[in-house]
C-alpha cells in the first residue's frame, strides 16, 4: 500500500533554505536537489523499512546523496520525513513532530 511522504517543518525548512542557497549559485543544482529528493519520497511511499536504522528507535536514514534524510513510519498509510542534513553535517536527533 502506498503511503504519503511528508516533510516535517524542521525537514521543510532545511530543504527550503537548502534550495534558496543552491539557486542563488546555480539553478541548475537546485533543480538536481528537487529531483533527487522526489526521487527519493518515491519508494519511500512503497517501501518505507528500506532505509538503515537510525541512531533514534523508530526512525530510518535514507542516503540521497550528499544529503541523508531521517524518516519514520508515522501511520499506516503515513511517511514523515524528520529531518535533512549534509552528509558531511554532524547528526542531529530529530524532534519528535510530524
Amino acid at each position: 500500500m502506498a503511503r504519503h511522504v511528508v516533510f516535517s517543518l524542521r525537514a521543510k525548512a532545511w530543504f527550503d533554505a537548502e534550495l534558496i542557497y543552491l539557486g542563488e549559485r546555480s539553478a541548475a543544482a537546485a533543480r538536481r536537489m528537487v529531483e533527487r529528493i522526489a526521487t527519493a519520497r518515491r519508494p519511500l511511499a512503497d517501501f518505507p523499512q528500506s532505509g538503515a536504522r537510525a541512531v533514534v528507535p523508530g526512525t530510518r536514514r535514507l542516503v540521497v546523496a550528499p544529503c541523508v534524510l531521517t524518516y519514520r513510519e508515522a501511520t499506516s498509510d503515513l511517511v514523515v520525513i524528520l529531518a535533512i542534513r549534509h552528509g558531511r553535517q554532524r547528526e542531529m536527533l530529530p524532534p519528535s513532530d510530524p
